[in-house]
């Protein structure tokens, strides 16, 4: 048994069950918010309703990391489990007449084979699992975890955890994304996304030091990554390191495939480095430590 009393509850008034479903995971996540400031966010008045892909980017918005919890009922135990309770979508009508509504799994009795929901007007509502398992199926099994970016949801895999990553670097949320990407070089050690993902936030914020530094470490690390050369020799290119980035840019090119992107960029990159290590003195030492 497991139910975390802590999650709040927004009663769902008409048109409010997606507003205050997202805005009870927010909330609980640490965001102050409330279902009448996220009405506009994800409410699409065609629909008299809220998309399930509105709710994930009104999450990101939010600095948050929509995490996909699909995997089965035991995925939803699990991250409740873990103190993360779930975001659902329910069809209470039949599979021809759906009846869409969103709640959140705040807790489970094993023994009772029951889940507690943030659900309608009620704050607890106890249903029985097979009960909410054939209104999930219906739904197509969509379940979501909204957690802080440096948390990493108890049923994670490196491949979607990083595609939430990527996706808050390409809304400009970048300190948020940096803060998912080093969680996951915790959870998942030298792995290229993540190491890629952290250089490429580096890269955008103009911390071109620090960017180079991650970009060597992937290469140290992974030295078969054709793209950590690339990306390396680009930023050691602007920080007039011109003869480790023409290294680096060999390097990758000489790891990629002919007429794939690495070598195409690579070849542009090149050209880069010799023009302008010809219009600049570059007999000065790399600032990046570690290159030679």
């Amino acid at each position: 048994m497991r139910e975390l009393t802590d999650v709040p509850f927004f009663p769902q008034t008409r048109h409010q069950c997606g507003p205050a479903a997202l805005a009870t995971v927010l909330v609980y996540s640490g965001i102050n918010t409330n279902p009448e400031k996220l009405g506009p966010q994800v409410f699409i008045p065609g629909r008299a309703g809220s998309l399930t892909v509105e709710l994930a980017a009104a999450s990101r918005r939010h600095g948050r990391l929509p995490y996909p919890v699909t995997a089965g009922l035991e995925s939803i135990l699990t991250e409740v489990a873990a103190g993360n309770p779930v975001l659902v979508l329910l069809n209470l009508g039949f599979d021809d007449f759906p009846v869409w509504h969103y709640a959140v799994v705040a807790g489970y009795d094993g023994r009772k084979n029951s889940l507690v929901l943030r659900s309608g007007a009620e704050r607890r509502n106890v249903t029985g699992a097979s009960r909410f398992y054939s209104a999930w199926r219906r739904a197509a099994f969509w379940g979501l975890v909204v957690v802080p970016p440096d948390r990493i949801p108890a049923t994670a895999n490196s491949q979607d955890y990083l595609r939430e990553a990527a996706a808050l670097e390409h809304i400009g949320k970048l300190s948020e994304a940096a803060e998912a990407f080093d969680a996951a070089l915790q959870r998942w050690p030298g792995n290229e996304a993540a190491l890629l993902g952290l250089g490429n936030v580096k890269y955008t914020q103009n911390d071109l030091q620090a960017a180079a530094a991650i970009y060597l470490r992937l290469v140290q690390s992974l030295p078969d990554s054709a793209a950590g050369f690339n990306n390396l020799a680009h930023v050691l290119t602007e920080l007039q390191c011109y003869d480790e980035a023409l290294g680096a840019v060999h390097r990758a090119r000489s790891l990629s495939v002919k007429g794939d992107e690495v070598g195409v960029v690579g070849a542009k990159t090149e050209e880069e480095i010799l023009r302008k290590a010809r219009e600049k003195d570059y007999r000065k030492p790399c600032p990046v430590p570690g290159m030679k």
